[in-house]
Formats: C-alpha cells, structure tokens, sequence
C-alpha cells in the first residue's frame, strides 16, 4: 500500500515596504523566494510608474519573519540597500535568525550590513 501525503503548503513569501521615523524599512516575511522579488518589484513599478530600485534605498531590512532566503533574495538586499553604501552609510539588517544569518554569511554579504539579532 501506497501512502501519499499531500505537499506541505508554505505561505508565500511577500516584501513590504514601510517608514519608520522617516526612514525607508524594508519588511521581509516567510518564504522570500524570486517569486516574492518579482512581486514586489512589479508592484513597485505599477505603483510609481518607475523603476523600483532609484533613489529610494532602504536603510533598515527586517528579517525577523523570514523562514527562508534566496539568492534572489539576497540580490534584492543589495540592489536595494546600495545607493545607502554608495553614500558611505551602512544599511541594518534586523531580526537576523540562524538562517538567515548564515546565508548571509555564507555569500559574503553579511559583512554590508549592521545587524542585530
């Protein structure tokens, strides 16, 4: 006898951008796959009528709700936080979980951000 069991079903996962005392927060929840960066950044596009990425660089990227990071993901992260790099500021990551933490780390790109736990 056979025994399937049904996929698991994860939520998808969504970038939202948001302000905090004037500074420009990216929020990063579950699975944040290519699939998340392309809706966001359609979004993006459809909102503003404009490229999503100039002038608007993000100072702080929440990962507190992240379950999973991409290498898409983690390509979003810089292209959306260098314009902060380019000016000399150091973008924060927060909310760094184990996993993230150590995808992070393991590319390399760990070492652009502040971060805190």
């Amino acid at each position: 006898m056979t025994v399937l069991f049904p996929p698991v079903q994860h939520p998808p996962g969504r970038i939202i951008a948001d302000r905090e005392a004037g500074v420009r927060v990216l929020r990063l929840v579950g699975e944040v796959d290519a699939m998340a960066v392309e809706a966001f950044e359609a979004g993006q596009v459809r909102a503003l009528g404009e490229e999503p990425v100039r002038g608007r660089a993000a100072s702080v990227i929440d990962l507190s709700a992240v379950t999973f990071l991409s290498s898409s993901a983690v390509s979003f992260l810089l292209r959306h936080t260098r314009a902060i790099r380019d000016r000399g500021g150091v973008p924060i990551l927060r909310g760094l979980n184990s996993h993230t933490s150590r995808v992070l780390s393991l590319t390399g790109v760990l070492s652009l951000f502040q971060h805190t736990a």
